[in-house]
C-alpha cells in the first residue's frame, strides 16, 4: 500500500491513544462539544476539535497586575508585560505601555517613561511626546533651563556666549562662571592673580581661610589646600581625617609626589599641594599639572590656552598629535575639542570645562547645574569646579551642585 494512503490510519491511532483509559498519554487534552464548551472526561476523543493542555492550575490569574503574563499579554489598560509579569505602565519611571505609550510624556531608548520636559538621556529632553536633542544653539533648552554652549531664553538655546572661554552674555556667565573683561571664566578658575571665580563672584584667594586659587594653590608654598577647598597654614589641620598640614602635605597625603588624599564617594580624591592634580589611577599620585607634557589639571585645565589630549597638556601652538595644532584649547587648528565644536576623533574634548555629549559636540561641564566633567584619576565623570560637588558616580546622572 502506498505510504501516502496510510496517514489517516496514523491519525486515528494517535486519537485512539488520547482516551481516559490511557491517562499517561496527553491526559490533559479535552474535546469540545459543538458549542465549543469542554466535555467531561467521559467524552469521546473523536469529538473534535481538540485543545491545548489546561494550564489553569499553573497560570491562575495570568494577565492581571502582578501576575504572570498570558502568552506575553496583559488584560486591561495601564498594564504591560515586563520581565514576564504584568506591571503598571505609562507613568514616569514606569515601563512604556504597548506601542510606546507614556501619557503626556515620552518613551526613552530604555523603554522607560519620562515626564514631559524631563531628561530622556544625557543631552536629550522629552518634548511633545518625542525625545529630542537639547542644549545646543537653536535647540530646546534641556531640563532646568540648561544650555551647554549658550544661554536659555526660556524655551530655546540662543547665542554662543556665557560658557568657559566664551564672551559674556550681557555681562554675565552661565552656571556660576565669572565675567572678566567680557570673557567667561568657570567657577574654580582664577579671574586674575590673587582672585578665583567662585559661584559667579571673583573672590580673594590663597591666603589662610580664603578659598584656594586654581590648581589647589595657596600663597605660601608650605600651606595646604584643605578638604573644604580653603587654604590652611602649615601646622593647622587640613580637615576631617586628613591630618596636619606640613609643607603642602596633609598628614602624608596630598603633597607633590605623594598619594592622593582619600575622600568619600562620589568626591574625587584630592591633592593639597599647590599646582598639583590627582593622577595615574586610584588612589592616585599628586603630580604637577598644566604645563606642556604634564598631566591636565582638574576639569581638563592646561596653562595659557593649552589643549588636554588624553589627559596630557599640549601647549598652545604645538601639535595635538594626529589631531593637528592646538589653538586656544581646541585641536585641529581650533576646529575640534572646544566648547560647542565637534568632539575630536579618539580623544573627545580638549578645552577647559568640556565633555563630549551624545550629539558629538563638546558641551560645558563642571559648572553649577551642569553634567560632571571627566576625572582622569578615577576615570569617572565626577569632576566639578569649586565650590560645587558631584551628585553621583553614575556618568549619566552626575550633576554639579552647591
Amino acid at each position: 500500500m502506498p505510504l501516502k494512503t496510510l496517514w489517516p490510519l496514523f491519525i486515528l491511532g494517535a486519537i485512539a491513544g488520547c482516551t481516559a483509559d490511557n491517562p499517561d498519554y496527553l491526559s490533559n487534552w479535552r474535546s469540545l462539544d459543538a458549542a465549543g464548551a469542554p466535555k467531561d472526561a467521559s467524552g469521546s476523543p473523536g469529538d473534535l476539535p481538540l485543545v491545548l493542555p489546561d494550564l489553569a492550575g499553573d497560570m491562575s490569574g495570568c494577565g492581571q497586575l502582578g501576575k504572570p503574563c498570558c502568552a506575553g499579554a496583559c488584560a486591561g489598560n495601564g498594564l504591560v508585560c515586563f520581565n514576564g509579569f504584568c506591571a503598571p505602565c505609562g507613568q514616569p519611571t514606569q515601563p512604556c505601555c504597548n506601542n510606546g505609550g507614556c501619557g503626556s510624556g515620552c518613551c526613552n531608548n530604555k523603554n522607560t517613561c519620562i515626564a514631559d520636559k524631563g531628561w530622556c538621556g544625557q543631552d536629550q529632553v522629552c518634548n511633545n511626546h518625542n525625545c529630542s536633542s537639547c542644549g545646543q544653539v537653536n535647540q530646546s533648552c534641556c531640563p532646568g533651563s540648561l544650555c551647554f554652549a549658550s544661554t536659555c531664553d526660556g524655551q530655546k538655546c540662543i547665542d554662543s556666549c556665557g560658557g568657559p572661554g566664551q564672551k559674556c552674555c550681557q555681562g554675565s556667565c552661565m552656571s556660576g562662571g565669572c565675567c572678566v573683561n567680557n570673557l567667561c571664566y568657570p567657577s574654580g578658575a582664577d579671574c586674575q592673580t590673587g582672585e578665583v571665580c567662585s559661584d559667579g563672584v571673583c573672590w580673594p584667594c590663597g591666603d589662610w581661610g580664603d578659598p584656594c586659587c586654581a590648581k589647589n594653590s595657596c600663597l605660601k608654598n608650605d600651606g595646604c589646600c584643605g578638604k573644604d577647598g580653603t587654604c590652611v597654614d602649615s601646622g593647622d589641620p587640613c580637615g576631617v581625617k586628613l591630618g596636619i598640614c606640613t609643607n603642602g602635605s596633609c598628614g602624608g597625603c596630598g603633597g607633590a609626589g605623594e598619594k592622593c588624599c582619600m575622600t568619600p564617594n562620589p568626591l574625587p580624591n584630592l591633592c593639597s599641594s599647590s599646582g598639583t592634580v590627582c593622577n595615574g589611577g586610584l588612589p592616585g599620585t599628586c603630580a604637577t599639572c598644566g604645563g606642556d607634557g604634564q598631566p591636565c589639571c582638574a576639569l581638563k585645565g592646561c596653562d595659557k590656552g593649552g589643549c588636554c589630549v588624553g589627559g596630557t597638556c599640549k601647549a598652545n601652538g604645538t601639535s595635538c598629535g594626529q589631531l593637528g595644532a592646538c589653538q586656544n584649547g581646541a585641536c585641529d587648528a581650533g576646529k575640534c575639542g572646544g566648547l560647542g565644536q565637534l568632539c575630536c576623533n579618539g580623544v573627545g574634548c580638549t578645552a577647559l570645562g568640556t565633555r563630549c555629549g551624545n550629539s558629538g559636540l563638546c558641551q560645558a561641564c563642571g559648572g553649577k547645574g551642569q553634567p560632571c566633567c571627566y576625572d582622569y584619576a578615577s576615570q569617572l565623570f565626577i569632576g566639578c569646579g569649586a565650590p560645587y560637588k558631584p551628585t553621583s558616580l553614575n556618568p549619566n546622572n552626575c550633576m554639579c551642585k552647591d
